[in-house]
């Protein structure tokens, strides 16, 4: 179910919460007793910034190329 409720996430892309809460939108009511753990991110590769968005899961963490977290 999941997969195919990802199939218009391109147009929320560059925003990891809207394309989550998309996914909320179409499976609350279908998902009975279960839960969805996700995170999506979204890197701008022209600036470097990442945007990312989370529901159910634990914090994300960035290791960087130095290996700096």
């Amino acid at each position: 179910m999941v997969k195919m409720s990802l199939s218009g996430w391109e147009n929320t892309l560059a925003q990891p919460r809207e394309t989550l809460y998309g996914l909320y939108e179409l499976l609350s009511e279908k998902i009975d007793n279960y839960f969805i753990s996700a995170t999506v991110c979204h890197i701008d590769i022209e600036t470097g910034k990442l945007t990312s968005a989370k529901a159910g899961h634990t914090p994300t963490i960035i290791v960087r190329k130095n290996g700096k977290v």
